[in-house]
């Protein structure tokens, strides 16, 4: 059995103050969730981006090597069972270009022993693998969990907390695709008289929207988090404490300069005096506006659009050719000479290989 331990992925901490999201709340079987699906009868956007990682740590020898061939028959193995096997009705969502507000959290993800950098070559034979099975998919312009449910109303899948933080309701999260384990969050369940004491955090997001999401990301920590550990000196119990203070008060009391006049009571007298404030207000709104404005996604027709609904570029040959896997998903530019050999190795007669390369 193989469980994916070795990313921490999106909003520090999310998964398990929402409903469904500990992993006491684990299932497995994905005949349980193919009939938990069936049973909603809505279309499914997943996030590949840890599924790919998974399968390329799996086989992260030869793929550090320069092979990707093992990685990418892993990928399509999980698609067989998903598609042929389980008939989910799923669009797969791959990443595009890296946005620069990561470039902290790759550095760190890069620091690990274990590390393995996911490349377009690997992407973009991915990408083919699911145009040869006929498996509908979409390049993303930068990540994969910004167009997750942008075309369509669809239940999200994957292993990103940010999924969470992109407002979607229904949160399928995947903790193993190969010993199908998962977990189920619904953001519409139901408040009840115990729900402030067994998930706070949730009480507050049913009571003041998803700004509670973006602002515990920006306290505890997310991929734009210039530190790991988001802002310091607070956590989660302060940060759940200073919600707690506006209790009584008007809902519109609670915004970024408030709650940080709250929270920089935890930080020390020194970073006080040098404006500790300030920066904790800045840090919430840049998170907030982070999840609501800054990501992009295609429409159908291939034009992109912020999260927010803004047109950033309309749809051109080049950008249906983006989305469409023809072009290196991270530069957008033409395959090159090198990378069109790599796809060309991923042929029909050989994409049901074993992880040992040889023939079922």
């Amino acid at each position: 059995m193989y469980l994916l331990k070795t990313t921490t992925m999106g909003i520090k901490g999310l998964l398990r103050e929402l409903p469904g999201g500990r992993m006491t709340d684990q299932s497995a079987d994905f005949a349980k969730l193919t009939e938990w699906l069936h049973e909603n009868n809505r279309p499914i956007d997943i996030d590949t981006g840890t599924l790919i990682f998974s399968c390329a740590h799996r086989h992260r020898h030869t793929y550090n090597a320069g092979d990707y061939l093992p990685s990418v028959h892993a990928f399509q193995r999980i698609l067989i069972v998903l598609n042929a096997v389980n008939k989910w009705k799923f669009t797969a969502i791959l990443d595009g270009a890296s946005p620069t507000e990561k470039a902290a959290e790759h550095q760190r993800r890069g620091d690990r022993d274990d590390s393995i950098t996911i490349n377009s070559t690997y992407i973009a034979m991915c990408a083919k693998v699911c145009r040869t099975m006929f498996i509908d998919f979409v390049v993303a312009p930068e990540e994969a969990d910004m167009q997750v449910g942008r075309r369509r109303q669809s239940i999200a899948m994957g292993r990103d907390g940010d999924l969470i933080g992109y407002a979607h309701e229904l949160v399928v999260v995947i903790d193993s695709y190969h010993s199908e384990q998962f977990r189920i969050i619904d953001m519409t369940t139901p408040i009840t008289e115990h729900t402030k004491d067994e998930l706070p955090l949730y009480y507050y997001y049913q009571k003041y929207g998803i700004k509670i999401i973006h602002w515990w990301a920006a306290v505890m920590g997310c991929d734009i988090s210039h530190e790991k550990c988001g802002i310091r000196d607070i956590g989660r119990v302060a940060f759940l404490s200073a919600l707690e203070s506006f209790e009584d008060e008007e809902p519109s009391s609670l915004h970024e300069a408030s709650l940080a006049a709250v929270l920089v009571q935890n930080q020390s007298l020194i970073a006080r005096v040098l404006g500790a404030k300030k920066k904790i207000t800045d840090e919430l709104a840049r998170v907030h506006e982070w999840f609501t404005t800054r990501g992009t996604y295609y429409d159908s027709d291939g034009n992109i659009f912020s999260t927010s609904g803004e047109l950033k570029k309309r749809a051109s040959r080049a950008t249906r050719d983006h989305m469409e896997g023809k072009k290196d998903p991270k530069s957008y530019k033409p395959f090159t000479p090198d990378q069109q050999e790599e796809l060309n190795s991923l042929q029909s007669h050989n994409a049901s290989k074993t992880d040992e390369g040889k023939q079922r």
